[in-house]
C-alpha cells in the first residue's frame, strides 16, 4: 500500500467538505511548491558557487 492510497482519501475527505477546503489545499501546494523551488535555486547557485570555486582552483 503505497503513500497515494493512504492519503488519496483523506485529501479526497478535505476536499469534499467545503471549498474554503479546496482553495487551502491549493494555497499550501502552491506554497509547498514555491518553497521547493526555492530551496532547488538555492542548491544549484551553491553547486555553481561550488564548481566555479573548484575551477578558480585549477586555473592556480
Amino acid at each position: 500500500m503505497g503513500a497515494f492510497e493512504i492519503l488519496h482519501p483523506i485529501f479526497g475527505i478535505a476536499k469534499g467538505i467545503q471549498k474554503d477546503l479546496d482553495l487551502l489545499y491549493t494555497l499550501d501546494n502552491m506554497l509547498l511548491s514555491v518553497i521547493c523551488n526555492f530551496m532547488i535555486f538555492l542548491e544549484s547557485i551553491g553547486s555553481r558557487a561550488r564548481l566555479s570555486a573548484k575551477v578558480e582552483k585549477l586555473k592556480l
